[in-house]
């Protein structure tokens, strides 16, 4: 999950901060290490699932069932 994608969809680091009820500070070190994956969860839940949370520290879970 892209960090400056998710920004452009919710249109600026406020908007998706008041989303997700974080501080700038925390959108700012997602920038530089990453967006934990407990958030990404958060992220795909509140975009309907325009964008996916990494499932591939959950086994048999990281890809879609076969079939779909």
């Amino acid at each position: 999950m892209d960090i400056n994608q998710v920004i452009a969809h919710f249109g600026s680091t406020t908007a998706l901060c008041k989303a997700l009820g974080v501080f700038p500070q925390h959108v700012s070190h997602w920038k530089k290490r990453g967006i934990p994956r407990a958030r990404q969860h958060d992220i795909e839940a509140v975009t309907g699932g325009k964008f996916v949370a990494d499932r591939s520290h959950l086994p048999g879970l990281s890809k879609p069932p076969k079939g779909r």
